[in-house]
């Protein structure tokens, strides 16, 4: 019997879930690269078996639905979480992104990728949120796959990105990353500065 706490949660859940399956549908008329596109629909497959799952820890609760939810677990292409290349946080041609000159309805491709990124980071946090508030196990189990499935796709998607370089990030300057340092107390204070080979200060022990 799931709790109260869980029968608030439950349906949060299930109405973000509808909305991502609206939300894929119009993304990927409005997708340019067929790779890119290839990617949505696959998400917008999880997001559907997720709303099946949802919508059946709420039947149980009701004494309704079958014996077991849907199953399955995301995993993405292979060729993208096996691919060749490195992930990498910053590049030095960053430059900061500047929105294209509206196109009627239609969002570039970058922005299409950036927002499901974004939108499956913040699923993967709120479900896990909500799987540590539950106190049912099957509850929980489930909701940690949910999260876990959307965990996969947005490190689908920041691989996309970043094969094309559109995640890059500035490089910190060495000024910069030294305040950074020397904001934190005790050993962190002492630290080496970026781009020294030795520790200084609390850390030359």
């Amino acid at each position: 019997m799931l709790s109260h706490k869980e029968l608030l949660n439950l349906p949060d859940l299930l109405n973000a879930h509808a909305a991502m399956i609206e939300k894929a549908e119009a993304e990927q008329a409005m997708c340019q690269d067929e790779q890119l596109r290839q990617i949505l629909q696959r998400h917008s497959q999880v997001y559907r078996r997720h709303y099946g799952q949802l919508q059946w820890m709420l039947d149980r609760a009701r004494g309704q639905g079958a014996a077991q939810p849907p199953a399955g677990h995301y995993h993405g292409d292979a060729r993208w979480v096996h691919g060749n290349g490195q992930a990498t946080q910053g590049f030095p041609s960053f430059e900061p992104y500047r929105p294209p000159a509206p196109q009627g309805h239609r969002v570039s491709d970058r922005t299409l990728a950036v927002g499901c990124l974004e939108m499956n980071k913040h699923a993967c946090l709120a479900t896990t949120w909500t799987a540590l508030e539950a106190a049912h196990p099957e509850a929980r189990r489930a909701l940690l796959d949910i999260a876990r499935d959307h965990a996969e796709m947005a490190f689908e998607l920041f691989r996309y990105l970043q094969q094309r370089n559109w995640y890059a990030v500035p490089q910190a300057p060495a000024e910069m990353a030294r305040q950074v340092a020397q904001g934190f107390p005790g050993g962190y204070a002492g630290a080496a500065a970026p781009g020294t080979l030795g520790p200084a200060g609390a850390w030359a022990r």
